[in-house]
């Protein structure tokens, strides 16, 4: 274009052509733009790096900065091709969330989240997970408190929450137990609460968990259920049976277990040694996952209860639902110990589900056939 410039009867360059048209505009060749680029780049990198320099090497805001997965290297990334307001917008965010990773509140006397964002930052919302302060401050927590994995979803994130010492709403959270034997405030005392409720069902907040030092199940085995209806079901027949036996302390996870459904479990299990929980749920891949993750937390003290394909053949007898190929093949990386249920179940192409298997749970609990 610029040689066919020349040639005509204007006989002018493309660079006259540009300038005559944006004369108030500086030119700007490619070198030019890319050296522009990169010393862009360069002025971000040393501002957001400079932030480390502001706390102290041993301070978790250090550690998460400089060798967290959602630290400086991974911010860098994220944002050096932002323009520079937003830059230093987002500089503002990481210096006060890591500021926050060192204002955290003891574990003795944790604080709610929404006072200790108004303390921080003057707005009770500020570390809401969708706002970007609190989405970046849930990061910060996974990285220091997890295996630095995203946040999945809301029990996460309420974990997270937990392990910082900060309470989220600890009234909406609750959990459905039966027959629990007794439980101790934190000053020593028999809470007359749970002496007086006996073999009754029970929904806890995790305020309540909080408040009690320990909880002591009804006999050493604890059954955990996943399904309410089932749990409902259960809990009824054993009621009407009269077994005059003592009856187990059940509990119930309602699907994935929550923070407050973990809370009762950890203080169940830690209430003695010889304590076991037996969980049953549904068998398909959530069903499956959530066994796993409660063998993996209780190592020695959880136990899979009715994962066997006898069970699982007892629940398809109601047909069950047909499985995804893609869900099918996700069951290949679970433990050993749900290998001959798995093969049945990738066998037959389908989900079953704990309804159908709940006379063969309280044939197991009581001892009695129905």
């Amino acid at each position: 274009m610029d040689q066919a410039l020349h040639n005509s009867g204007f006989a002018c360059s493309l660079l006259d052509v540009i300038t005559a048209l944006q004369p108030d505009e500086p030119l700007e060749t490619r070198p030019e733009r890319r050296a522009a680029h990169a010393q862009h780049q360069s002025a971000f990198r040393q501002l957001l790096f400079s932030i480390a320099s502001e706390f102290m090497e041993t301070s978790r805001a250090h550690s998460w900065l400089v060798g967290g997965a959602h630290g400086l290297a991974w911010l860098f990334i994220r944002y050096k091709n932002a323009d520079t307001d937003e830059q230093q917008h987002q500089l503002t965010i990481i210096r006060y969330v890591a500021s926050l990773l060192d204002q955290l509140p003891m574990p003795s006397r944790p604080e709610r989240l929404a006072l200790f964002a108004q303390k921080t930052s003057g707005d009770p919302h500020a570390l809401d997970p969708n706002r970007t302060e609190g989405h970046l401050f849930l990061l910060a927590l996974s990285d220091l408190f997890t295996d630095a994995t995203p946040v999945q979803d809301r029990a996460h994130a309420l974990h997270l929450y937990n392990n910082a010492g900060l309470l989220v709403d600890t009234i909406s959270s609750s959990v459905a137990v039966f027959n629990l034997a007794g439980a101790s405030l934190h000053s020593g005392d028999i809470d007359p609460f749970v002496v007086a409720a006996c073999a009754r069902v029970l929904l806890l907040p995790q305020r309540q968990l909080l408040e009690w030092s320990q909880i002591r199940p009804a006999r050493t085995d604890i059954y955990g259920i996943e399904n309410p209806q089932v749990f409902e079901e259960v809990v009824d027949d054993l009621l009407r049976l009269n077994t005059h036996m003592t009856l187990p302390t059940l509990v119930c996870t309602s699907g994935w277990p929550s923070v407050t459904a973990l809370l009762l479990l950890d203080k169940l299990l830690a209430a003695a040694p010889e304590n076991r929980l037996y969980y049953s749920g549904d068998f398909d891949l959530k069903g499956l996952q959530i066994a796993v993750h409660l063998l993996a937390r209780y190592p020695n003290q959880c136990l899979p209860w009715h994962f066997e394909p006898d069970a699982y053949e007892k629940a398809l007898e109601a047909e069950g639902l047909s499985a995804r190929a893609n869900d099918l093949e996700q069951l290949n990386g679970l433990p050993p110990v749900f290998a001959p249920l798995i093969n049945i179940m990738q066998e037959k192409k389908k989900w079953a589900y704990q309804e159908g298997i709940a006379d063969m749970l309280i044939r197991d609990i009581s001892g009695v056939g129905l």
